[in-house]
């Protein structure tokens, strides 16, 4: 298993046991870098075929529906 791996069993254990609002300070920044770094290429993927405007309704979508955190969505943004 390699660290990837191992920082996304990590990250998804912290998250099972609630949900982004109990997380404190420390972390809610290891979930958001890590996501953030997780999402990038998905992102990058999505430059192909979709103007910025449409990857940044996207990204809201997804924060939205709780897949990103108000940090990653931010960090996502930014990185379009």
């Amino acid at each position: 298993m390699d660290i990837k791996e191992v920082m996304q069993k990590a990250v998804r254990a912290l998250l099972s046991s609630g949900s982004y609002d109990d997380l404190n300070e420390e972390q809610n920044a290891v979930v958001v870098e890590f996501e953030t770094e997780l999402w990038k290429p998905k992102i990058d993927e999505l430059r192909k075929s979709m103007p910025p405007e449409e990857i940044e309704e996207t990204i809201h979508d997804w924060w939205l529906d709780y897949e990103i955190a108000d940090g990653t969505e931010d960090n996502l943004l930014a990185y379009v």
